[in-house]
């Protein structure tokens, strides 16, 4: 009984050697949470530092971002940026990019996953030269083709209007989509569509019923990716559109200046305005892009 008591004793003071251990090991296990937190704050400054400087900027009155040495935290939180972007002019160049994103987004769902289904499961000959092919068009640079295409579209009347921006956009991005939905439907297994299709299911019910729940993870992947591309749209829709069909990152585009009188806090507002949809998106589908950048790395 006393040697029970003396390593009870021990155990609670942390002098007995197993107890010892333990808090040690404890204590290192803290140490390197601690260490890898600090490392991936210092890795993650350089893409935090300008979102807040960005932040702080749009609070800022027009004398506090002129002034030498720039201010870094405003002294009064001032809401006069704001009120100046929410114009009903502005708000509808905001109201065009949902506008064309939203249509990017439904067209090449429409258009890129039965041509990635097809390239995936049908026999096609040389589908990896034709997937080579499709995902060339998204290597192009768009200042290489706005001319032909702004002239093209002025010949059949549809330049200055959303449908030539969200056919250019939709393009691009098709593209991207359909290379990269043919290789998440490869990882979807054959057998399963086969028995699909045993129990009476034709190809397009298989696609729609197996194969797309199965990649959704991937799909939905994608899917961010393009609604990122969409929203930041800015050479077709620079040359594109019109005086009321522009789209917001053509307005952000005129926040320029032969002087040096320019609005900083008015454009740091419309900015975090611009911003906002992405981030919001980004983290409502912060789990299934980190689950569909890995999706078919393990089979």
């Amino acid at each position: 009984m006393a040697v029970t008591f003396v390593e009870e004793v021990g155990r609670s003071s942390g002098k007995h050697p197993r107890g010892g251990r333990r808090l040690r090991a404890r204590g290192r296990r803290r140490l390197s949470d601690a260490m890898f937190w600090l490392l991936a704050a210092l890795l993650a400054l350089p893409s935090v530092l300008p979102l807040l400087w960005l932040l702080s900027t749009a609070f800022k009155n027009y004398i506090e971002t002129q002034v030498v040495p720039p201010v870094v935290v405003p002294f009064s939180l001032d809401l006069e940026n704001f009120s100046s972007i929410f114009t009903p002019q502005i708000m509808g160049y905001f109201t065009n990019s949902v506008i064309v994103t939203a249509c990017v987004l439904v067209l090449v769902l429409v258009l890129a996953l039965p041509a990635a289904y097809g390239l995936a499961r049908l026999n096609v000959r040389k589908a990896k030269d034709l997937q080579f092919w499709i995902i060339s068009l998204r290597m192009l640079p768009p200042m290489a083709v706005v001319v032909p295409v702004y002239m093209m579209f002025s010949f059949i009347g549809l330049n200055g209007s959303l449908v030539s921006i969200i056919c250019m956009s939709t393009m691009m991005n098709a593209s991207f989509a359909t290379w990269l939905f043919s290789t998440f439907f490869e990882q979807v297994p054959e057998e399963t569509e086969e028995a699909a299709q045993l129990d009476g299911l034709g190809r397009f019910q298989t696609l729609v019923r197996i194969s797309i729940p199965l990649a959704r993870t991937g799909i939905l992947t994608v899917m961010g990716f393009v609604f990122v591309f969409a929203w930041n749209e800015l050479p077709f829709a620079l040359v594109l559109s019109g005086q009321l069909t522009q789209t917001f990152t053509v307005f952000l585009s005129t926040f320029t200046s032969t002087n040096a009188l320019i609005n900083y806090g008015q454009m740091a507002a419309a900015c975090v305005l611009y911003i906002t949809p992405v981030i919001v998106v980004t983290a409502l589908m912060q789990r299934q892009l980190a689950a569909g950048l890995s999706f078919g790395a393990v089979k």
